[in-house]
């Protein structure tokens, strides 16, 4: 018996799929959760394979029972398939971001991206504002995940047009192919530009770079289209069962493989991207026939986790973020976070999902009374939360009425203002756009046009921020960031280059090496000889250690005196020691064997010998979790000044 045949005779449906749907949602729920499975983020691209390959099967069979497909009914259905839960999650999520969140900021980025979600934009709203995937950023938005919905939703929208087009064939014998090598043409396209994508490539334009980065429905349409085409190719697939087994079991292991060695440092979607899609791909066409593997993922336990897998989806990524805002320092709290979840996303499935889903709105007006309401009530609470500015009831640092209870600027205002005055472009060099943008070559900003540079900075957006404090500790020097793009060491080519320009420029007398070295890695052989070139070529090298990177934002710090919640400025010293282990033996070992160099240990500015504090003399010295503020980067500066004796290295006093 095979597949086909177990499913309901009301409508077509594999129970092997919904037992496939429950390892993607459990992968994505573990990887959330902190679980070791550093791959557990591609059971989104199981669920895009899936979704082209069920779509397009519902739609041929449409197709072939009528005569014809109600392309109205196709949207409705699909509207009342994701979107009153959808909405319900929403608005949920806004409302506790309101009630939790104590910056402006957090809880504008949340109604943003909510809005985003009910229109189908969620990914365009996070590429815009959140940015990378695995950046921190993106970790503390409670709506990150609706990217993927936006996704969909953008497919669900284009794809039926395709079919049309295939079917303005007649010839039933030429339809088939004719949407095949249609969908199997754009999928190469697609593939393509992911490929492309993923390999860091300068983009025109930073406002339309994210056409193919991670959110991009260009760079993922391929992984529907695999689905599709294997749909298409379901009537000329003729499989034994030792057949069936092989594919299903292959499928498995390299579905095994991928959740294993893909990793926030993959370039994705990419090439690698093709591990999960071939997984899904031979799962797939495995179960068309029963076997030991289908059977397993038929399992009752395994279907109703697949049945609750969209809910599961929805709720489970608010409840890990609230959690880890509330307890940021607790490892366990995301798990717990994780499993509470799953009560309102099974309530959500059977009280909206299953409710909306057999609603007769084939009419006009019924499906009216499900479009508006799913629409407006968390469109309101979205768009009332960004209007209301600072007139909301709870206070929130970051608004000029706010009571704040430490001072100290959050975010990057001050800091942007200053790197706007002082925007000269340097050497060869081109200006950045944004510090951390994807190009590969090096870019460069100085304080003064048309002299020459007397202090350089090298590294990436730490190292960034001592620029503005230097400007201001040396206002009648030339100062310059230069942003290698990478390692700030010789294992990094454009640190060659940048090695040879500063060898080239006489009047550049000292040079701060500075990193978020934890991040971007560090070579021994290639900081020890970065600062061996820079000595032999008469520069004085100062290379600092990291500050540290916190569990929290400075808005748990910053948390207004009529806040529920407890202000949270320190956390523990361990944790910034298990950072540091990672680079400060090799940073120290190469500056004490390089004479000439000179090492500071910045640190000591934020840590005693138990914690780490975001606060100085109760102000707080963080933009974010890891980068320092407008105060913070005049503090590190005076240090690096007072102890490398900068006045005097730089020729300002004898």
């Amino acid at each position: 018996m095979d597949a086909h045949s177990e499913a309901s005779p009301a409508s077509w449906r594999r129970a092997d799929i919904q037992g496939l749907r429950a390892i993607a949602v459990i992968a994505v729920i573990a990887y959330h959760a902190g679980l070791p499975i550093p791959g557990g983020f591609i059971g989104v691209d199981i669920f895009f394979v899936i979704s082209g390959f069920v779509i397009t099967e519902m739609l041929f069979r449409e197709k072939i029972a009528t005569g014809t497909i109600k392309l109205r009914s196709f949207y409705i259905r699909r509207f009342r398939r994701l979107m009153p839960a959808l909405a319900l999650l929403v608005s949920v999520t806004v409302i506790a971001g309101w009630l939790i969140y104590t910056s402006q900021s957090a809880q504008d980025l949340t109604a943003q991206t909510g809005l985003g979600a009910m229109f189908f934009g969620a990914n365009v709203v996070i590429a815009m504002t959140t940015g990378n995937y695995f950046d921190a950023p993106a970790e503390a938005n409670p709506l990150l995940h609706t990217w993927s919905l936006s996704v969909e939703e953008q497919f669900y929208f284009v794809f039926p047009a395709i079919l049309l087009i295939g079917w303005a064939f007649r010839k039933a014998r030429s339809t088939r192919l004719i949407i095949f090598v249609l969908i199997l043409v754009i999928s190469v396209a697609s593939f393509a530009l992911a490929i492309f994508g993923s390999t860091g490539a300068e983009q025109a334009s930073e406002n339309t770079s994210w056409l193919l980065g991670f959110y991009s429905p260009f760079t993922r349409v391929w992984e529907f289209g695999v689905g599709a085409l294997i749909a298409l190719a379901v009537p000329l697939i003729k499989s034994s069962k030792s057949t069936a087994i092989f594919l299903s079991a292959t499928g498995l292991i390299a579905g095994i493989i991928g959740f294993a060695l893909i990793s926030d440092q993959t370039p994705f979607p990419g090439v690698w991207t093709l591990i999960p899609v071939t997984a899904t791909a031979l799962l797939l066409v495995g179960g068309l026939h029963a076997n030991i593997f289908s059977r397993t993922l038929s399992a009752r336990p395994m279907v109703s986790l697949g049945d609750w897998s969209y809910s599961l989806y929805l709720w489970h990524w608010p409840f890990i973020v609230f959690a880890i805002y509330i307890w940021p320092s607790v490892w366990y709290v995301p798990i717990i976070a994780a499993l509470l979840s799953f009560a309102p996303a099974v309530a959500s499935y059977y009280l909206v999902e299953q409710r909306f889903k057999a609603k007769d709105s084939s009419r006009q007006k019924g499906a009216l009374r499900i479009i508006v309401p799913t629409w407006v009530i968390p469109g309101f609470l979205a768009s009332a939360l960004i209007l209301s500015g600072t007139f909301l009831w709870i206070p929130n640092p970051g608004r000029a009425s706010t009571d704040q209870l430490y001072a100290g600027e959050i975010g990057f205002a001050s800091l942007e203002s200053t790197l706007l005055e002082y925007r000269n472009a340097c050497g060869p060099f081109p200006i950045p756009a944004l510090p951390g943008q994807s190009e590969e070559r090096i870019t460069c900003l100085q304080s003064q046009p048309d002299v020459g540079i007397e202090l350089a900075i090298i590294g990436d957006s730490h190292a960034l921020a001592l620029y503005p404090g230097f400007i201001r500790e040396f206002p009648e020097n030339n100062v310059a960031w230069f942003d290698t793009k990478g390692a700030t060491d010789l294992s990094n080519p454009n640190m060659k280059s940048l090695l040879a320009f500063i060898d080239s420029q006489p009047s550049i007398k000292v040079v701060v090496l500075s990193a978020f070295w934890a991040l971007r890695g560090i070579d021994a052989q290639g900081i020890k000889g970065a600062l061996d070139l820079l000595v032999a070529n008469g520069k004085v090298p100062i290379i600092t250690d990291d500050v540290p990177s916190f569990e929290f934002g400075p808005e748990r710090c910053a948390i207004s005196k009529d806040s529920a919640l407890q202000p949270l400025c320190d956390q523990d010293r361990a944790l910034f020691e298990a950072e540091r282990a990672k680079y400060g033996p090799i940073i120290f070992e190469a500056a004490v064997k390089t004479p000439g160099t000179i090492f500071i240990r910045t640190s000591d500015l934020f840590c005693t010998e138990t914690k780490c504090s975001m606060l100085r003399e109760s102000v707080i010295q963080f933009a974010d979790k890891d980068h320092v503020n407008f105060e913070g980067s005049d503090l590190l500066t005076s240090e690096i000044a007072d102890q490398a004796n900068l006045e005097k290295l730089l020729g300002n006093i004898e």
